[in-house]
């Protein structure tokens, strides 16, 4: 019995030139342009006939919207879960018109437990350099 060698491609030194070669580049180029976004516009289009959205008057809004950092850790009253400090919470801020702490504004933030979306508020005290919990959670000893 005799062994016959068995025949096996070598890989092409440059893969990129089968790539290259014109007929695939055209056709590659072809499928890339399949990828626009296909949006017809018919001849009678006219957008400003397109209704607004009525968006609120900003100045009427009593409080303001934020990013902050939790600057203490809590625990909230009705499912238990902890929030440490540094976490990231959108929050409202409200500002406390008739409090004032050797002349420094006082403001009250308002955010939402992560797990059950419970109302927790949170208000600055400047008397002692801290912060109070005021309802929805209690505060934890860091």
């Amino acid at each position: 019995m005799q062994l016959q060698a068995v025949h096996r491609p070598t890989p092409h030194p440059n893969p990129n030139r089968v790539l290259g070669s014109p007929s695939l580049r055209g056709l590659i180029s072809e499928m890339a342009g399949r990828k626009v976004s296909c949006t017809y516009y018919p001849a009678d289009f006219d957008p400003a006939k397109i209704p607004r959205r009525i968006r609120a008057n900003k100045q009427k809004q009593e409080f303001k919207l934020a990013v902050m950092m939790l600057p203490v850790s809590i625990r909230c009253k009705t499912c238990g879960e902890e929030t440490h400090r540094g976490t990231r919470f959108g929050t409202r801020l409200e500002e406390i018109q008739e409090e004032t702490d050797l002349e420094m504004k006082v403001m009250r933030f308002y955010l939402k437990c992560p797990k059950c979306s419970q109302e927790i508020k949170i208000k600055t005290d400047p008397q002692n350099l801290d912060y109070i919990v005021e309802s929805g959670a209690d505060r934890l000893i860091d």
